[in-house]
């Protein structure tokens, strides 16, 4: 009988293997969240880092072939965004709200 309680492992090491499970679901849970709000926001209401994330998760659905029509829809209009954030970040604003300067008070 002494032998066969040696070879189970130790209650605090079941208990801290427990802990780890639990936090690795607290995790996995956190991140399927955080794609499904970032899956439901308007494209025109997210940040860089929001788009870009975006892009790659619809990427890898059509990389696994898993995307659907509004999808690639999505994952086209985030493309067109990005495209034009980087664009306007490279040249800075439009001609349009370019002024001349003056070298005097008048």
């Amino acid at each position: 009988m002494a032998g066969h309680d040696e070879s189970q492992n130790p209650i605090w090491a079941q208990a801290k293997a427990r802990k780890q499970m639990d936090i690795l679901k607290e995790v996995a849970r956190s991140l399927s969240e955080t794609e499904r709000v970032r899956a439901n926001q308007p494209i025109a209401s997210m940040t860089e880092l929001d788009l870009e994330a975006e892009q790659l998760r619809l990427e890898s659905l059509l990389a696994e072939k898993m995307l659907s029509v509004d999808d690639f829809r999505r994952l086209r209009e985030i493309d067109f965004f990005l495209e034009g954030m980087r664009q306007r970040q490279h040249y800075g604003p439009a001609r349009e709200e370019w002024s001349q300067e003056r070298l005097s008070d008048d």
